[in-house]
């Protein structure tokens, strides 16, 4: 499983890590592979506080500009799993393990994330539960992060157009949903005195994204300029 972390870099060239979905998880390191390794420490450490506060951990949501991905090894993640479906209905260890015909002793051992466990057996705790431990898989595609300002096209029919942001959300609304291309989204919607643009998220390899969206803006009387782009790999 994946978490997005914000690094940022001091001036003395320190890199602090935090993440949006677990804002609990702190790291510093004196360089970017440093912090890296004590993300992920400091991530599990505060995974570790939630499930003994008897709080569910969040789900991990989506890559924001600027952000890395943090992964959780795949063990960890289902016993994860396992504790936040205990959380939510209320099961204790020993209620677990008279469903699953174990010994108490044998149910800590799964529920300890930092303790190895097959991932069949946390399957099965959690079956036992009434509840399915699904795997899935996805391509890792190359993804672009791009930076768009909108301005207002001179037109002879200005007094009949809306808002420069109203047109520029409408261009965008229909941008998104143009031939059901569930790979483009919006990320970040900046309307302030001087400044529109849009930070907006897609597949490098969906060649027509960015013709239509220009296409779309034209249509309502807006011109696009790109700001910034970043090609990464993504989910």
């Amino acid at each position: 499983m994946r978490y997005p972390a914000k690094f940022s870099e001091d001036a003395k060239g320190n890199v602090h890590v935090t993440f949006r979905d677990i804002p609990e998880a702190i790291a510093n390191g004196d360089c970017e592979d440093s912090a890296i390794f004590l993300a992920g420490e400091a991530l599990v450490c505060a995974i570790k506080n939630h499930l003994q506060s008897k709080r569910a951990v969040p789900m991990p949501s989506g890559l924001m500009e600027g952000e890395k991905i943090i992964e959780i090894h795949l063990q960890t993640w289902s016993k994860i799993l396992l504790l936040n479906e205990m959380i939510k209905q209320k099961v204790k260890p020993a209620e677990l393990a008279r469903k699953m015909n174990l010994s108490p002793q044998s149910v800590n051992r799964i529920v300890d994330i930092s303790h190895p466990t097959k991932i069949e057996t946390t399957y099965d705790a959690l079956k036992s539960l009434d509840s399915l431990l699904c795997l899935s898989t996805e391509s890792a595609t190359t993804v672009s992060l791009t930076r768009w300002q909108f301005i207002r096209a001179e037109t002879p029919f200005s007094y009949h157009v809306q808002r420069p942001s109203t047109d520029a959300v409408n261009a965008l609304f229909r941008w998104q949903n143009k031939g059901g291309n569930s790979s483009r989204r919006l990320e970040k919607f900046i309307d302030e005195d001087d400044k529109l643009e849009a930070i907006l998220y897609c597949a490098a390899n969906d060649q027509t994204a960015w013709s239509d969206l220009k296409q779309e803006c034209e249509n309502l009387c807006l011109r696009l300029e790109k700001v910034e782009e970043k090609i990464g790999m993504g989910c």
